[in-house]
């Protein structure tokens, strides 16, 4: 089971990565504030997985990442009604993109 967590900003992600990983849940985190190198490998390592597995992300992964068996996605919102028109408009494109993928 592959669970994909969308959240705001980078330390949101950073915190709810921590939270979870310290109540022993089996974690990765992709945001802004980590080096490409890293969200490669840990994007590569997510996709990969066999077994259970939370990725925590930012936006980073809304564009052009591809997430072949994801099970669940989650939105997690702080934000102010205009960020939040913004940003939900891109996820619904990247869950378009997923379910289009997934049909072809």
């Amino acid at each position: 089971m592959q669970v994909l967590v969308f959240c705001v900003t980078a330390r949101i992600t950073s915190f709810m990565y921590t939270l979870y990983k310290e109540l022993g849940l089996n974690c990765m985190e992709i945001h802004s504030k980590k080096s490409q190198m890293h969200r490669f490998h840990t994007y590569k390592d997510f996709r990969d997985s066999d077994g259970s597995v939370v990725m925590f992300t930012s936006n980073v992964s809304s564009r052009g990442l591809d997430y072949p068996n994801i099970t669940l996605v989650i939105q997690v919102i702080f934000y102010d009604s205009f960020t939040f028109k913004h940003l939900f408009s891109l996820k619904i494109l990247f869950i378009l993109r997923m379910l289009t993928s997934k049909l072809a």
